[in-house]
């Protein structure tokens, strides 16, 4: 099962909610790369895989710092 509860991207900006809550953000993410993420079949290895995971900016626990 995915990891992501929901994924947006606005900006250069990734916003991730995974199913305990906690909202990640990634700077620096492209729109190509976010239409690539969405036809990928695991989020995680597509993180890895395209180098995006290093930019993760400071994480919310259920919509707070």
């Amino acid at each position: 099962s995915s990891m992501a509860a929901s994924i947006a991207h606005k900006g250069d900006i990734l916003h991730v909610r995974v199913k305990n809550g906690t909202t990640y953000e990634y700077k620096g993410v492209s729109a190509a790369q976010f239409e690539t993420m969405q036809k990928s079949d695991s989020f995680g290895k597509f993180l890895n895989g395209m180098g995006i995971k290093g930019s993760l900016l400071k994480p919310e626990k259920n919509g707070r710092s």
